[in-house]
Parts: C-alpha cells; structure tokens; sequence
C-alpha cells in the first residue's frame, strides 16, 4: 500500500515510535551500549491495552482499539524532511537539492541491529517527523515562507520543513523537535525542554484547518495539507 494514502497518514508507525522514545531516553544517559542487538518491543498489544483506557462515566466500559492486525498492517508516512533556510541564508546549491532529491525514507528499520543504530535513527525522527497534515504544495505558500526571515542564528527558519514527496516539494512544521528542544541565544540546540521560539499552531480558516504563527509575531502563510 502506498505511503502517501489518507489511512496511511492517520496512524504512526510502531517502530517510528519506538525509535524516537529510544532517542529520548537516550539523552539522559552517558554510555550507551553499541553492539547488543535491540528487540522492539510490541507496541499495540491487545492484553496490555484492554485495561488501559478509563472506563467512561456513567457507562462503566472502556473504550475500545483497533486490533493489532489492523495497527501493524496500516501504511505509514516515512519521508525524510529538511530544515527551510531564509533564502539570503541557504546553503549553497540548497534549493537545487531538494528539487532533485525526491523521497527518502526517514527510517529504514531493516538496517538497524544496535541499540545505538536505533539511537541514532530514533534522533532523526525526533528531529525530522514532521505534522503530515500541515503540509502544502502550494507555489504561493512556498513563495512566502522562503521570504521569511531567518529566526535562529544558522539560518534557518523557526521548525519549518521541506518535505520532498512522490507528489512534489511540500514545506510544513516539525513535529517533536518544534515542542520539545529549546534553542538558546548562543545556537546552543537542547533536545528535551519546552521551546522558546518556535511556529505555533492554532485553529484557523485553512482548508486543513490549520494555520501556524511565529512567536515573536511574524507573519506566517498558513500551512495546510494541499493535496489528498
């Protein structure tokens, strides 16, 4: 089944999942171990989630889930994304990239045998998972956000993302690392605390629903999901 489908974008993937909580724990911890094979937990456990839900009030039952036949066999979203750099400030031949690059999965599961492989992609994740449904592949809106100023001393532009997909170039909003890394004034990044400047998301008119504002007041165009 396709990536890209509607039911695929609905649900995470259980190794996704497994590889940024393995990130995060990591951040804690000062030696890691590099050669033990990791075995993934299992995620949706149909035991594990009968007694997780509180039961509803006045009903005395729980709610229900989805079966795990039906959580392991949903299609994913895995595509790679890259920070959006004000264009006075992008590197060179940038732009050109990530016209060319096309999709690139953002975690290859059949690769990773260690608990620091996992590490690893578990970073990427938290650093690069971006909010599907904020996505657009409007001209107009990529227009605006490359005429944005920079917010952050590299360059780049708040938690903004390029996402190159098998329908085009889509620009959005990170999705972990927009809410819990902090950048301090020296470009110091921390994984972890809450953010200090970052795009927020509110309610808006936008055909997905959503529109994102900077912090600091800045103009923004709004960031919804273009293409079905």
């Amino acid at each position: 089944m396709s990536p890209n489908t509607k039911s695929g974008r609905r649900r995470a993937s259980a190794l996704v999942i497994a590889a940024a909580a393995l990130y995060i724990a990591s951040c804690s911890c000062s030696v890691l171990c590099a050669q033990s094979r990791v075995v993934i937990p299992k995620t949706w456990d149909k035991a594990e989630l009968a007694e997780w839900a509180t039961p509803v009030a006045g009903l005395n039952a729980r709610p229900g889930h989805v079966s795990p036949e039906e959580y392991y066999r949903a299609p994913i979203d895995n595509h790679r994304t890259y920070p959006v750099y004000a264009a006075d400030r992008e590197p060179a031949g940038y732009w050109e990239m990530l016209q060319k690059v096309g999709p690139k999965r953002l975690i290859e599961p059949e690769k990773l045998n260690t608990e620091a492989e996992w590490i690893q992609a578990g970073g990427r994740v938290f650093d690069e998972l971006d909010h599907f449904t904020m996505r657009s592949y409007d001209p107009g809106v990529i227009a605006k956000v490359r005429a944005m100023k920079s917010t952050q001393p590299d360059g780049r532009i708040g938690s903004a993302r390029w996402i190159p997909t098998e329908d085009g170039l889509a620009v959005g909003l990170s999705n972990c690392e927009s809410c819990h890394a902090r950048r301090e004034a020296n470009g110091n990044r921390i994984p972890g605390p809450p953010a200090r400047d970052r795009l927020r998301v509110r309610p808006g008119s936008a055909p997905g629903g959503l529109s994102c504002v900077p912090r600091r007041a800045r103009a923004c165009p709004r960031a919804a999901s273009t293409r079905a």
